[in-house]
């Protein structure tokens, strides 16, 4: 519900994009006015104000603004631009205060005055045509199908002249292959939809591409991923012209959760700042995206930048329900220790192969540690929250892999290095086992009896070329 007086974020985009307040249909049209004195954007009908001389709006009462003081923001439109591609951005310039006024003069571009098609659905006649517009200050050029602007050589002409005198240039997704076709990119960074960073670097070679960053921040031209993302560059361009309380205090009008000075660093380096300030919020992210089918179990276990989660029960237990992988990689690539892939099957006791079986995997660190508690024989460290950990689901004929590291013995004295295995399948008793290792200089002759007696697995292992530890470990479950 809108309070009366407040200023819903869609009114402010409606604004900008020159709704009729009734609006017939999907079609948004607009004649603006060249008067000096504009009322900015509000919640009423006041699209076409525009006066000769100061004031307040006779319709809303809001001052007005002389259209001089105000930046340009050129946002270009075609047929087949991405809809928040572009109207992410101009919510941001839109919304923008100083002093409680509007500091931006926000309108749309097109090639010509006919309406153009977004998404399919949404018809938009541009504000100003290339040979009409007011000099922008800053231009947003959006993704979509870019194509549609590079091969029209009369757009680029005006994007490569507009770009000599643009205080910056903003590009959301495939828009950063138009400043590519430009040159604008040559040889500074720059980043676009993940889709489509591959084909950006081929067609820029001269160009730093980023992957799994929001925005790359190169000067005059800031380039961003893919639709939402176009929201974070315009707000870091916003933070730049305006100040980084401006741009903060926007987000918040509209509700959206702004992470400043990101420029340069990955994506995994902001999960990584999100988890230290509000792991809950990160979990449900995962959780919501987990149960859309957006992410795998597996690819959220092996993903570095959450590796910080993996000792939260909460975590553990989101990868339980959504690991349906035969496969798993309990570690990062700078995990310190000797690489280990265990492969290995459960069958039942007629050697029938247990399709869907769940495996939990879980072991100690090179130090002998199960998590940032510590470990020992004794207590075994914090054993219940261990940070190497996976989860798994046996294939068709019951195979299974495991990439990790040798497990690292307890300080200490203590048994040999092992894995912890834990194996349910419907139908079947519970499994819980270990996997030991042959030439452990602490699985000794005395010992060993015990350790087979338990039905541990001792495996040998083989070392390959590339320095590889590789073992086999079959699993047997009995009926219930």
């Amino acid at each position: 519900m809108i309070r009366h007086g407040a200023i819903a974020p869609w009114v402010y985009l409606l604004s900008v994009l020159q709704v009729p307040a009734i609006a017939p249909g999907l079609e948004i049209r607009n004649s603006p006015s060249q008067k000096k004195y504009v009322c900015p954007p509000c919640p009423v009908d006041c699209h076409d104000a525009a006066f000769d001389k100061p004031g307040r709006c006779p319709r809303c009462n809001m001052t007005l603004v002389e259209r001089s003081s105000l930046r340009h923001v050129a946002i270009l439109l075609w047929d087949g631009v991405e809809l928040l591609d572009f109207a992410g951005p101009a919510e941001v310039f839109a919304a923008a205060r100083v002093a409680g006024q509007p500091v931006f003069n926000v309108f749309t571009v097109g090639v010509d005055q006919n309406p153009i098609v977004s998404q399919g659905f949404l018809r938009v006649t541009p504000n100003f045509t290339i040979s009409d517009c007011p000099a922008p200050d800053v231009l947003v050029i959006p993704g979509g199908d870019s194509g549609v602007v590079t091969r029209n050589s009369e757009l680029m002409d005006w994007i490569e002249k507009a770009s000599n005198n643009t205080e910056m240039m903003l590009s959301v997704c495939t828009g950063a292959f138009v400043l590519a076709k430009a040159g604008l990119l040559d040889e500074i960074e720059a980043t676009t939809w993940h889709g489509a960073v591959d084909a950006l670097r081929r067609e820029a070679p001269r160009t730093k591409v980023w992957d799994a960053r929001r925005y790359v921040d190169s000067g005059d031209i800031i380039t961003s991923a893919g639709v939402s993302a176009g929201i974070d560059g315009a707000l870091h361009a916003l933070a730049r012209l305006t100040g980084p309380d401006v741009a903060a205090k926007t987000a918040r009008y509209m509700e959206y959760e702004y992470w400043p000075d990101v420029s340069g660093k990955s994506e995994a380096a902001r999960l990584r700042e999100r988890i230290a300030t509000n792991p809950d919020a990160v979990l449900s992210m995962i959780e919501s995206q987990l149960r859309a089918g957006i992410l795998r179990g597996g690819v959220v276990l092996s993903d570095p930048a959450l590796f910080a989660l993996h000792e939260n029960p909460k975590f553990r237990e989101l990868i339980r329900l959504f690991s349906h992988e035969a496969e798993a990689t309990m570690i990062t690539p700078d995990e310190p220790g000797e690489r280990l892939v265990v492969r290995g099957s459960v069958r039942d006791t007629g050697g029938k192969a247990v399709h869907r079986a769940l495996i939990y995997a879980f072991h100690t660190d090179l130090q002998g540690n199960y998590s940032s508690s510590g470990g020992d024989v004794g207590s075994m460290g914090d054993s219940l929250n261990p940070r190497l950990f996976a989860y798994l689901r046996t294939g068709e004929d019951g195979w299974y892999l495991l990439r990790t590291i040798r497990p690292g013995h307890y300080p200490g004295e203590g048994p040999p290095a092992h894995i912890h295995l834990e194996v349910t399948a419907d139908g079947y008793r519970k499994l819980v086992t270990e996997m030991m290792f042959e030439g452990d200089n602490r699985l000794t002759w005395e010992n060993r009896p015990i350790f087979e007696r338990e039905g541990f697995v001792i495996a040998p292992l083989e070392r390959s070329e590339d320095g590889e530890y590789r073992g086999t470990c079959d699993l047997v479950l009995r009926k219930e």
